[in-house]
């Protein structure tokens, strides 16, 4: 077993470039890659009004597409956990995730629990957010808070 090299300490930001990049090549396997590969990160932590847009245009691209392999009986279930560790980010601190359907359990801490949502396993209420034939996402944002390298959106969003 070979030693973990040592890690430069980084920005919040700049520590997501190596596993985004990595994961590309597995996301283009899975047909994901145009859909959750990111741009680069810029070399500030600021976060931009731009860069909360381009994530949930991400994030709504990954819902569309794991629902698209699972119409064609591909491997969505892989697909849909590269969607969650890519873009709920459960290996960086704690997340806030409540469901937009979940009410038996509301609230999904742990990434088994997130993965469970969108395809079905773990919780008994799940019945797949993410399997469901979507053709696109639309976000109506009505405010951003930025600060720094924490930035929060509050909006709507739809789903057809």
């Amino acid at each position: 077993r070979r030693a973990a090299p040592p890690v430069a300490v980084q920005s919040p930001l700049e520590s997501l470039r190596a596993p985004l990049q990595t994961a590309a090549a597995t996301l283009f396997s899975l047909g994901l890659a145009a859909q959750l590969t990111a741009a680069p990160l810029p070399a500030s932590a600021d976060i931009t009004k731009a860069d909360i847009i381009a994530a949930e245009e991400r994030w709504g691209d990954g819902i569309v597409r794991v629902g698209e392999i699972y119409s064609k009986g591909g491997d969505y279930k892989s697909a849909a956990k590269i969607l969650v560790d890519l873009m709920y980010g459960y290996d960086q601190g704690p997340v806030l995730f409540k469901p937009t359907k979940a009410a038996e359990k509301e609230f999904r801490v742990t990434p088994g629990e997130a993965y469970s949502y969108f395809v079905t396993g773990q919780e008994v209420e799940d019945k797949g957010f993410a399997i469901h034939p979507w053709s696109k996402v639309r976000f109506d944002n009505k405010q951003f808070l930025l600060k720094g390298d924490t930035a929060a959106a509050m909006g709507n969003y739809y789903f057809t």
